[in-house]
């Protein structure tokens, strides 16, 4: 199995979401990756970023989430969220999911929050499973900073959401072009030969 690039997407002005809403081919399996910057605004306080196939916000998702050490599970959420109490800080994020046809869509998660600059701080971490009960085969895929509206943190420019998929189809063949001058050396019979007009003439 050989990931294909799905889609992607970079801010080029500071965003309560991150979005890759053009849509892509569905796939049995999906990695997202995800880096939210801090776009160095509101107040402290939680910043959590809710992740959501087709953008469907209904109770459609229940998770685990364990974030540093603790557990904690919830059911009947909006989305899928990927720690409990973080920071507004730069955040990285990687997912693995699974979507088959007629089945619920599972999620393996983990996060790092950069709690502050310098190796002077230990960043917060978290790893969550997740299910979601719509449509498995999402074309669409959406980010948003739940608490920007309530602490004014938004994600900065450069901050950068990209999806890969299994199910891709690569990219047609194409034939080499070889031009005119060309020089082949057949090393059997020791011979040489040049390409010209389409024909290989021995010299």
């Amino acid at each position: 199995m050989a990931w294909g690039k799905a889609g992607t997407k970079t801010l080029t002005s500071t965003s309560l979401s991150l979005d890759i809403d053009t849509a892509f081919t569905a796939n049995i399996f999906t990695q997202h990756l995800f880096h939210g910057i801090d776009d160095g605004t509101g107040s402290s306080g939680d910043s959590v970023t809710a992740t959501r196939p087709d953008n469907i916000s209904t109770s459609s998702y229940s998770h685990r989430v364990t974030e540093d050490g603790t557990s904690n599970s919830f059911v009947n959420q909006d989305a899928i969220y990927h720690a409990l109490n973080t920071a507004t800080d730069d955040h990285f994020i990687v997912d693995y999911m699974c979507g088959v046809t007629g089945e619920e869509l599972l999620q393996i998660g983990f996060f790092v929050d950069a709690v502050a600059s310098g190796a002077g701080s230990v960043p917060t971490r978290a790893e969550i499973v997740n299910k979601y009960t719509g449509t498995p085969a999402f074309t669409t895929l959406t980010n948003t900073n739940t608490r920007g509206t309530t602490i004014g943190y938004e994600y900065d420019i450069g901050s950068n959401t990209s999806l890969l998929g299994s199910d891709l189809t690569p990219a047609a063949a194409s034939s080499a072009t070889i031009s005119d001058g060309a020089i082949f050396y057949e090393t059997d019979n020791n011979k040489s030969y040049v390409l010209y007009n389409g024909s290989w003439t021995e010299v």
